[in-house]
C-alpha cells in the first residue's frame, strides 16, 4: 500500500485529469519541496529499490539526476553513497529478468545517472575503475547486462561527448554555439576530460565490450547485437582508428562476416538486414574518418 509519499507521486503522475486540481497542486508543491531537501538523496536511493511502482521508481531515479547534475549540493559522503547506490543499481536491480524487470524507460534514466556521476567521479576522482566494472558486468546478467552497458555506452556518447559528424556542418557549428551558451564551463571541462581519459585509457575496453555482445548475441538476439553496434559505431566516430582495430584483432573479421551475412556457423542463420546493415555501419564510419590517404588505403 503506498505511502503519503507514494501517493503524492502517483497523483502527480495521474493522466487521467480525474485529480482534483487542489489536490495535484498540494501534491505537486510537496514534491517540490521534497527534492530540494537534504533528505531527497538518500530517501530517493532507499525507495527506488523497495517501491513496486514504476512511476516512485522514475520519481527517485529522476530526482537522483537532478542532485548528480548539481554537484554542489553534494559533500564527499554524499557522492560515495550516491556513486555506490548507482552501482548496485547496475549490478541489481537492472539485471532482474522476467515481472520485475525494470521497463526500458527507467533502464534509460538509470544509464543517465550513471554518466552524470561519470562526469563527476572520471577519471581522477571517486571511480576511476568506472569501465572495468561496467564490464564486469557482462559475465555476470547475460542479456539484460548487456542492454544495460550498451545503454551507458550511448548515453556517454549522447551526454559527454556528441560527435559532429552526424550532423551538417552549420548545424554542429549552431549546436556548439548553444551548447557553450547553455552548459555550465565546469560540465564542459569534465566532459573534456572524461573523453580525453576514455581516449588515453579505456577505448579497447569499450569496443571489447561491445563485440563482445555483437558476437555472443548475433543469433539469439540479433536486435541487441545490432544495437551493440549501434554503440560501437558512435565510438568509432571519435576514438582513433589504430587503437579501434590494433588491440582488437576479431574486430574486422565479425564485422565483414555480419555485413556480408556469413552465418555463425554451419547451422546457424544468417544474420538479419537489421544486423547486417549495422555492422555495415561501423564500416562505412571507419572508411570515412579522417586520416592520412596512405594510412586509409593500407587499412582499406
Amino acid at each position: 500500500m503506498a505511502d503519503d509519499f507514494e501517493k503524492a507521486i502517483l497523483i502527480c503522475f495521474n493522466v487521467t485529469g480525474a485529480v482534483d486540481a487542489s489536490l495535484m497542486e498540494q501534491a505537486t508543491a510537496f514534491l517540490r519541496s521534497f527534492r530540494a531537501s537534504p533528505e531527497a538523496l538518500r530517501a530517493s536511493i532507499e525507495r527506488f529499490t523497495v517501491t513496486s511502482f514504476w512511476e516512485v521508481k522514475f520519481f527517485c531515479i529522476q530526482t537522483l539526476h537532478e542532485i548528480a547534475t548539481s554537484p554542489s549540493r553534494l559533500t564527499k559522503d554524499d557522492r560515495d553513497l550516491l556513486r555506490a547506490a548507482t552501482e548496485r543499481f547496475l549490478a541489481r536491480d537492472c539485471l532482474i529478468t522476467g515481472a520485475g524487470a525494470l521497463p526500458p524507460y527507467l533502464r534509460a534514466k538509470v544509464a543517465q545517472l550513471t554518466v552524470a556521476i561519470l562526469r563527476e567521479e572520471y577519471p581522477g576522482g571517486g571511480w576511476p575503475s568506472f569501465f572495468a566494472d561496467l564490464a564486469a558486468l557482462l559475465p555476470k546478467g547475460g542479456a539484460a547486462a548487456a542492454d544495460m552497458v550498451i545503454k551507458v555506452l550511448v548515453s556517454i556518447d549522447e551526454d559527454l561527448a556528441p560527435s559532429d559528424s552526424r550532423a551538417a556542418a552549420a548545424a554542429a557549428a549552431a549546436a556548439a554555439a548553444a551548447s557553450k551558451a547553455s552548459v555550465p564551463q565546469t560540465h564542459r571541462l569534465a566532459n573534456e576530460a572524461v573523453k580525453g581519459a576514455m581516449s588515453e585509457r579505456c577505448m579497447p575496453d569499450v569496443v571489447g565490450a561491445c563485440m563482445c555482445v555483437a558476437a555472443e548475441y548475433r543469433d539469439s538476439s540479433p536486435p541487441l547485437a545490432a544495437g551493440a553496434l549501434s554503440a560501437l559505431r558512435r565510438y568509432i566516430d571519435w576514438a582513433s582508428l589504430p587503437i579501434i582495430s590494433d588491440q582488437n584483432p576479431q574486430f574486422l573479421a565479425l564485422l565483414e562476416d555480419l555485413a556480408l551475412g556469413i552465418p555463425s556457423h554451419a547451422s546457424a542463420a544468417p544474420p538479419p538486414d537489421t544486423l547486417r546493415c549495422a555492422a555495415a555501419e561501423c564500416l562505412a564510419q571507419m572508411v570515412s574518418k579522417k586520416m592520412d590517404s596512405v594510412d586509409k588505403l593500407g587499412f582499406i
